[in-house]
């Protein structure tokens, strides 16, 4: 592994690495910890045995500890679980027998995502059926029963999706108003420029997002003819930008501001949404939102159902002329 050159990192510098702890090796962690990486996250999804083998991936526990223990070991300051639910055949019983394994471990960060049905993107997902999946009620019962769990077990449910323990820079990011979301997740500090490489990774730059190629073939041939896979992308207009402004602030901040919108874009935020009273009314009389002088803040039972509260302030998701699909189901279901 060579040195740093086009992109050197600053002095003191979060270096993080996502690893499989099915292959991940001791003499490759000590290399990540001798070039600095000083963060890790472990793949883990789920620990029950029939949920491994519906998704084809056969990892057990001890793997896991193993991974964790010696990064611990090698000065790695964090180490984040990632794990997901409404996975096929996973039930509330199953995952609390895997979360109760998983915080045994005591990882320092949590990631809880939604698992995301997208077969006409990822053809791995067809080796099981719709009908295997939990249902919405089954699935917000999982992640009601990891929030249970979690929290009693000292963790803070942050944003969407995201549980760390008091002491971890994301918790202490959050309670200091300075949580951020990207493409990754939540991260304690803004990145300008987020440069993603490798197969279908996605750039995130100041007003634009790219793409690269799916298939590692085409996509390695890209890199050896152009230097670059760029699939598709988007430049984000000013409308773009100021909606994306607000959606961050409720996912980050958990609430949308009129008054700080304002200060910032010097404008009134109905001249951007329009009729916004009016189109939050059903989510205050579901007591996802409730009205906090002059701003609208979310309630727990709307953080459960955050994606929807932010789908009123983006402008792209009407229904596409072609009739494709473009978008996950929320947790609890609906398109």
């Amino acid at each position: 592994m060579g040195r740093a050159v086009h992109f050197p990192p600053e002095a003191g510098a979060e270096r993080s690495i996502e690893v499989d702890p099915r292959v991940t090796q001791p003499e490759q962690l000590a290399t990540l910890a001798e070039h600095g990486f000083n963060r890790i996250s472990l793949g883990v999804q789920d620990l029950s045995e029939v949920v491994q083998q519906a998704i084809r991936r056969i990892q057990s526990i001890e793997q896991t500890a193993a991974v964790s223990e010696q990064a611990r070991k090698l000065g790695f300051g964090s180490v984040n679980f990632d794990l997901i639910y409404g996975l096929p055949f996973q039930t509330p019983e199953s995952f609390d027998a895997t979360l109760t394994e998983v915080i045994a471990l005591q990882p320092d960060r949590i990631a809880l995502y939604g698992y995301a049905h997208v077969t006409w993107v990822s053809k791995q997902q067809r080796g099981f059926e719709n009908k295997d999946l939990p249902g919405p009620e089954r699935k917000l019962a999982i992640f009601l029963t990891a929030i249970r769990r979690l929290t009693e077990a000292g963790y803070l449910f942050l944003g969407l999706d995201h549980f760390a323990r008091p002491e971890d820079d994301l918790a202490q990011a959050a309670e200091q108003g300075t949580l951020h979301r990207n493409f990754m997740g939540y991260t304690t500090r803004r990145a300008t420029e987020l440069v993603g490489f490798g197969p279908s990774a996605i750039s995130e730059l100041q007003d634009v997002y790219a793409q690269s190629l799916r298939d590692p073939e085409p996509w390695g041939a890209a890199v050896d003819h152009d230097g670059l896979a760029t699939h598709r992308g988007w430049h984000l207009s000013e409308d773009d930008l100021r909606r994306k402004w607000l959606i961050q602030e409720l996912m980050c901040r958990g609430e949308i501001d009129p008054q700080s919108y304002a200060e910032r874009f010097d404008e009134a935020i109905d001249d951007r949404v329009a009729n916004l009273s009016e189109r939050l009314g059903p989510f205050e009389a579901d007591g996802l939102l409730v009205a906090d002088g002059g701003a609208w803040r979310l309630t727990f039972l709307g953080r459960l159902f955050l994606r929807n509260v932010a789908m009123t302030f983006d402008a792209h998701l009407a229904t596409p002329s072609d009739g494709q699909k473009r978008y996950s189901r929320t947790v609890q279901g609906a398109p």
